[in-house]
């Protein structure tokens, strides 16, 4: 079971007795916000032995509100009045779990701040549950503590459940609320979840959040908004389109089904249902803009949207299947069953193309040495014959006309793909950056020619 991790900084300031109070609770007058809090989540749920309490203190918190010599202090009238350090109430309280106070900096610059860092990182372990008090301390806590808050995430895969503020000068009838603050962690989720799609074309963390602000939507609700139906649904085909080029599913993204779904539900969803989701859509509908049904030049736009997202090995192998594909569409063929045609095709007319040029200039010559290394001498017909009177079909074709646009192609799938897809096991393998510029130049050249 999960840890609960209360975490809190304890200041030095003399604090006046008040009552603390959130929704219909309100608790019992005290001089620390991290008694009211504690009850307050203590109220939530249970706490146990093997939760702990976090309190973060400098040399003078420790000395002026942690641990008080007989339980006095002088106030800010200079008047010795009772007053009991954090330490002796959490005691009274006899709370369950374990309490640690742990020294820090005073938070003086950038050095002690990322000393207070390691002290808060430390103390923490993984799939903790965070809480988080920042009522007192620095002025730059709120943020240090969304930065570690983050980053433990990411690192020890805690969750943040609470962040919670003890708004004293907001109170009503002497009653200061507990103010929560939550949804700022949930930003920098929505942060997070924005940049791996917008970079990377990962779409799973933004549904999955997406999804959770929906289902609470209908809960609290109690019903089915039209609106924010269609955003459940266009968030759902996001996901799928995404996966469509993750995994190269040249066949859905042919069909454009997964598009369209996300372009007819994007006029009738809730757009500000969820505000951090908002920005985000427009991008959502211009990534599928393009795409058409049943359209195999969805596959050369899938593999533009691949290069933009990093996705080399994904680009490459959507680019040379979207290309083999509209020429099976060109010719009217069945782009699964028929495509061996269209393969041929181009071996066919390369290697007819440089039979005809071996002998004139060194340019040429080299075409002949690299159809030597990469293919067979001379090319050998199917023995289906309805293949090869398909090869022959498709050799007529306007596109075959422009020689390079077979010999581009040939040196792309036998250079770049295949020094990609075989990991670059080869005697001269290219250089990364390289291979990205070959990539980037050929979908330029392949959109011009289909344009």
């Amino acid at each position: 079971m999960a840890r609960k991790c209360f975490i809190s900084v304890l200041g030095t300031g003399f604090y006046e007795k008040a009552q603390y109070g959130s929704g219909d609770s309100v608790y019992p007058e005290t001089r620390f916000i991290q008694e009211a809090t504690l009850r307050h989540l203590f109220e939530q749920e249970e706490w146990t032995e093997n939760d702990t309490i976090i309190i973060l203190l400098t040399q003078k918190a420790r000395t002026d509100n942690w641990q008080i010599a007989n339980n006095v202090r002088k106030n800010r009238n200079s008047e010795v009045v009772e007053y009991k350090g954090l330490s002796t109430i959490l005691s009274e309280m006899a709370v369950r779990p374990t309490i640690q106070a742990l020294d820090i900096k005073d938070g003086k610059n950038e050095d002690e701040m990322w000393a207070i860092f390691d002290v808060i990182y430390g103390a923490l372990q993984e799939d903790d549950e965070l809480y988080f008090d920042v009522t007192h301390g620095f002025r730059y806590l709120p943020m240090l503590v969304l930065v570690l808050g983050n980053y433990a995430k990411h690192l020890l895969h805690t969750e943040v459940k609470s962040i919670t503020y003890g708004n004293w000068e907001a109170r009503q009838n002497d009653i200061a609320p507990i103010t929560p603050l939550l949804s700022l962690s949930l930003l920098q989720d929505w942060t997070n979840a924005s940049f791996n799609f917008i970079s990377n074309g990962n779409a799973s963390e933004l549904c999955e959040l997406s999804h959770t602000e929906i289902s609470l939507f209908f809960q609290q609700n109690k019903g089915h908004n039209q609106g924010a139906v269609a955003l459940n649904t266009l968030t759902k085909a996001l996901k799928a389109f995404t996966q469509e080029i993750q995994f190269c599913r040249g066949k859905d993204i042919i069909s454009g089904a997964t598009a369209k779904k996300i372009k007819d539900t994007y006029n009738t969803a809730s757009k500000d249902l969820i505000k951090p989701f908002t920005p985000l859509l427009k991008q959502v509908k211009d990534m599928v803009d393009e795409m058409n049904e049943v359209s195999a030049i969805n596959c050369i736009k899938a593999a533009e949207l691949s290069l933009n997202f990093h996705q080399y090995q994904a680009a490459i192998t959507l680019l040379q299947e979207g290309i083999i594909s509209w020429i099976c569409q060109q010719a009217h063929l069945n782009i699964i069953t028929e495509r061996e045609s269209a393969e041929r095709v181009f071996n066919k007319l390369f290697l007819q193309e440089t039979d005809k040029s071996q002998q004139s200039g060194c340019l040429h010559r080299l075409a002949h040495w690299f159809r030597k290394l990469f293919m067979q001498n001379k090319y050998k017909p199917s023995n289906d014959k309805v293949v090869e009177e398909k090869v022959c079909l498709l050799e007529q074709l306007p596109i075959f006309q422009d020689d390079s646009f077979v010999t581009d192609f040939v040196n792309f799938r036998n250079n770049t793909r295949n020094d990609i897809n075989h990991s670059g096991m080869r005697q001269n393998p290219c250089a990364p950056t390289k291979l990205e510029h070959d990539i980037k130049a050929y979908i330029a050249k392949v959109k011009k020619i289909i344009n």
